[in-house]
């Protein structure tokens, strides 16, 4: 159903409320497809893969860091 809706002085015009709808998904759609290449929005910063576990004493992070010597990180 749509209703009048008056936007300037003497121009009626109808408010309908599914093109409303369809125009701020296709803007989130956008929105949302930017965050597809996280790398880039971080300035090319390079995100290793990392595994991380709960342990009673604490946490255990394992992270992929090819070409790093394992005596090079602390």
């Amino acid at each position: 159903m749509s209703v009048p809706v008056r936007h300037d002085p003497g121009e009626a015009s109808r408010w309908e409320p599914l093109a409303e709808l369809n125009r701020l998904n296709q803007q989130l759609r956008g929105y949302l497809e930017r965050w597809t290449d996280v790398p880039s929005l971080l300035g090319g910063a390079f995100t290793p893969l990392a595994d991380l576990e709960e342990t009673d004493d604490g946490y255990v992070v394992e992270i992929e860091l090819p070409g790093i010597k394992r005596d090079d990180v602390s």
